[in-house]
Formats: C-alpha cells, structure tokens, sequence
C-alpha cells in the first residue's frame, strides 16, 4: 500500500516521448520509458526530481 498525496501541477505537460529521450541516461532505470504500456509504475526520487527539472527546459522540437 502506498500513499499518495497531491502537491501540485507540473508547469507545463511532459509528454512520454520526450522523456524516452532520456532513457539512455537520467532515466535509464525509469519502468515507464522502457516499456510501450502505460499504466501505474514506481518512479525514484531520483527521476522524479529530474522530470521536476525538465519543467522549466524548452523542448526542442516546441516553437518560440
């Protein structure tokens, strides 16, 4: 059993494709980027933090 408690709402969406661009690195051992389904997956505090830190990067396939 876990619990889960809302904080708040990410600054913008972070749409799975973008971070599979990181499943060779910051989020290699993350289950979600590795696999082709969706659905309830642990994810570390580790990359929770850094999803938290993608927030503010501009992605670059996005237009100014």
């Amino acid at each position: 059993m876990v619990d889960v408690k809302f904080v708040r709402k990410l600054k913008r969406l972070i749409p799975l494709k973008e971070l599979q661009e990181y499943k060779e690195a910051e989020l290699k051992d993350m289950v979600v980027v590795g696999k082709g389904r969706l659905s309830v997956q642990p994810v570390r505090e580790k990359e929770w933090n850094f999803i938290l830190d993608l927030e503010d990067k501009v992605p670059e396939d996005s237009e100014s």
